[in-house]
């Protein structure tokens, strides 16, 4: 091995979480920054992710456990210290199994400890929230781990300092926190977004404006031209200088047919026409229940990537997951997502209203589509 160490970089860690997926592990380390003993919270700042082959883990795995072998040898057994007792009347926190979820608290029930993180700060607040779960689709993959909270901007105790630091404990980029701070008295609600991915995981804040989508119904005030309705601040949970500025812009008072062509539009390739199909299915199902004019078409941009993506707020028409199921079902044949893998996510949300689709193209040139369900 070189002798050469200029490059390399140490981290101390008291807290490590692993994910992963078919084709790789993430290990994650982390350092505790605060102990409530008294509400029995542990705060914990995500510094560094690794992310490594199955085979690569697996002689990881050998190598620690032949580690601590030695080291128990040397100094004596480990201890391992006892798990926290659970809070009262509060469920352990694990994998949930597959069960039917009906409500927004119950969906919130199901994050992972890093999920969870960002949630129960916002519900630290005092305020009434809304939850969003999403699900994610691309090729072979299915990604379930993200969601959408927020609230009203005037609710009783949000004040700027609460929100301030809110931004400081999620470790929102200084330069970040600056502009989102100056944009919430201009906006009608804050949301906070928690994305895992493949590679790392995301926060992003959005800043609603005045005339975008009011409540949690997708009601437009009045505009009938485009208008930038939101901006979103994405930055990565474990290094925050990797971090981009999101532009929402609404389209309100589209026909279904004027949404097919603008998605048509951002799916161009032969083998992109899937999406503007699948959209144009969804679409005829709301419009059995709503007025077209209650379907809100939005085009989202991020700075540093120059592919636009879509979103389709359907909430007012009120389809229950469990309605579009078949749909669903084809879009996993679609992207070749195992059928076991997609039922066991899916069966979770059957009984959730379906709230949105949001599809794009990814920067490998990938097509993807994101359906997101409230309860």
């Amino acid at each position: 091995m070189p002798e050469d160490n200029a490059e390399v970089r140490s981290v101390k860690s008291d807290v490590t979480n692993v994910r992963f997926s078919l084709e790789e592990f993430m290990f994650m380390f982390g350092k505790i920054v605060n102990i409530d003993i008294a509400e029995n919270f542990i705060d914990v700042l995500l510094k560094t992710s690794i992310t490594m082959s199955p085979f690569t883990a697996k002689r990881l795995a050998v190598l620690l456990d032949k580690a601590v072998n030695e080291y128990e040898q040397t100094y004596g057994p480990v201890i391992e210290e006892p798990e926290p007792a659970p809070e009262k009347n509060k469920e352990p926190s694990y994998s949930p199994p597959a069960i039917e979820i009906k409500n927004d608290s119950e969906l919130a029930e199901n994050l992972d400890r890093n999920a969870r993180h960002l949630n129960d700060l916002i519900q630290q607040l005092g305020v009434k929230t809304f939850f969003e779960s999403s699900v994610k689709m691309s090729d072979k993959k299915i990604l379930a781990d993200r969601y959408l909270t927020g609230f009203k901007r005037y609710a009783p105790g949000d004040s700027l300092n609460q929100v301030s630091e809110l931004c400081r404990r999620l470790n929102m980029p200084d330069d970040f926190k600056i502009s989102f701070l100056g944009g919430v008295e201009n906006a009608v609600r804050l949301l906070f977004e928690y994305e895992g991915g493949e590679q790392t995981l995301y926060y992003r804040a959005w800043l609603e404006s005045g005339g975008a989508v009011s409540g949690e119904t997708g009601n437009i005030s009045g505009k009938k031209n485009p208008f930038l309705s939101h901006i979103g601040f994405k930055w990565d949970v474990f290094e925050n200088d990797n971090r981009t500025i999101t532009y929402c812009t609404c389209f309100p008072g589209l026909s279904c047919d004027e949404i097919i062509e603008k998605l048509n539009l951002i799916f161009t390739e032969k083998n992109q026409a899937y999406i503007p199909g699948f959209c144009s299915k969804i679409l005829s199902l709301a419009c059995e229940k709503i007025n077209f004019e209650e379907i809100r078409y939005f085009e989202v941009k991020e700075d540093n990537n120059s592919g636009i993506c879509f979103d389709l707020n359907l909430y007012r028409a009120k389809l229950k997951a469990d309605e579009i199921l078949h749909l669903l079902g084809d879009a996993a044949s679609h992207f070749s997502v195992s059928y076991e893998h997609f039922h066991e996510i899916f069966i979770r949300v059957s009984a959730c209203f379906f709230s949105r689709i949001t599809g794009g193209i990814d920067e490998k040139g990938q097509s993807f589509l994101t359906f997101s369900f409230r309860g």
